[in-house]
């Protein structure tokens, strides 16, 4: 049978525009409804300037300590290989940082937007996600990027940037069940 040729899947994760439902085979582990917002044009920026710095490999702990603080979403250890990912730090310390992850045809996705609690307010994020739109918006793309819809303070920063709210979507992890055998 064709599931007998599969490597075995502990976890999977999808994102979908319409109401995930799961088959009997799969158990749900976590779900949300977010909004998928896209930006064609970007509005003049009128943030406090700051530093921002391309992160490399060495910066890899770092990023994975930020993000596991305040978890914007799946992030790992190969995340950066995605793309072009910022931060801003302070000394040493990275304290807010975003980047590309999904690249598909005309369009990239702003991801992995997030700010040290200790930072928030300094108007890091929205310089971050400015410069990466302006980026993409230059390459000839447009942006997108997804948020969840209780997120109001950040939906209200995208907006100031250009985003608008396009659709939907609905983000899944899910896992096989114990007893499924295809």
């Amino acid at each position: 049978m064709l599931f007998e040729q599969l490597p075995v899947i502990r976890t999977c994760s999808t994102l979908i525009a319409q109401p995930f439902v799961v088959e009997n085979y799969f158990e749900l582990i976590f779900s949300l409804t977010l909004y998928q917002l896209v930006c064609n044009s970007i509005r003049p920026f009128n943030g406090s300037p700051a530093k921002i710095e391309r992160l490399v490999e060495k910066d890899i702990p770092a990023m994975l300590e930020l993000t596991a603080l305040t978890k914007p979403g799946p992030f790992s250890e190969r995340t950066i290989d995605f793309g072009n990912y910022v931060g801003i730090f302070d000394d040493q310390k990275l304290v807010a940082m975003a980047g590309e992850r999904l690249h598909l045809p005309n369009y990239s996705e702003v991801s992995a937007v997030c700010t040290h609690p200790d930072y928030v307010g300094r108007g890091y994020a929205a310089l971050l996600v400015y410069h990466l739109t302006q980026q993409i918006l230059k390459s000839g793309k447009s942006a997108f990027l997804h948020v969840r819809q209780d997120n109001e303070r950040a939906i209200q920063l995208y907006q100031g940037i250009g985003f608008e709210i396009r659709t939907d979507m609905y983000f899944a992890v899910m896992k096989p069940k114990a007893n499924f055998r295809g």
